[in-house]
């Protein structure tokens, strides 16, 4: 990244951990780039989930380099600690950029979700998968001996008269296996 041409053997190093983050945030951004619309809130959290343990990989190898930057200071190697800092700050502006991205991604209308009937959808389908029977009646969902009542308004769930805000259908399917 910025130290491509530097001849010094820790700037290549920098350049070396920094490209590896890189060219897996491409991979991973390219596979949920390619997918159109997601399949569902699941689909969409998993990705969201990917895509920030790759934010956290980049993380890690920024402070790799800012503690290169301190040994550099400790020692007084100038050449060393100016293009630490200057990494740094190149794999922090990346990371803002990759992290605005991602509050845009993370903003998922799950109230519209939920109020269009697609939530309840997808977590019967889930239960279903997990041999769980789930039925909708008056507006609830049944999966004995739990009721589950969808609040759009709250983004939350209320199971068995206890809210609940852990949505993502996968969690909520846990939940009643554990009740079952």
């Amino acid at each position: 990244m910025s130290f491509t041409g530097h001849s010094t053997s820790s700037g290549w190093k920098l350049d070396r951990a920094t490209s590896a983050v890189d060219e897996t945030y491409e991979k991973e951004t390219m596979v949920s780039d390619r997918a159109s619309a997601p399949a569902g809130y699941e689909a969409e959290l998993e990705r969201l989930n990917r895509e920030t343990v790759t934010l956290t990989k980049g993380m890690q190898a920024a402070i790799a380099v800012a503690r290169k930057a301190q040994g550099a200071s400790a020692k007084g190697n100038q050449s060393e600690l100016t293009a630490s800092i200057a990494a740094v700050r190149d794999q922090l502006a990346d990371l803002y950029q990759r992290a605005s991205e991602l509050v845009a991604r993370a903003d998922f209308d799950i109230r519209s979700w939920m109020e269009s009937g697609e939530y309840a959808r997808e977590l019967i389908e889930l239960a279903e998968a997990s041999n769980l029977r789930v039925i909708e009646s008056d507006g609830k969902l049944l999966c004995y001996p739990s009721v589950l009542q969808l609040m759009p308004a709250e983004q939350a769930i209320m199971i068995d008269r206890k809210k609940v805000r852990t949505l993502r259908p996968s969690e909520v399917v846990r939940a009643l296996q554990s009740n079952s």
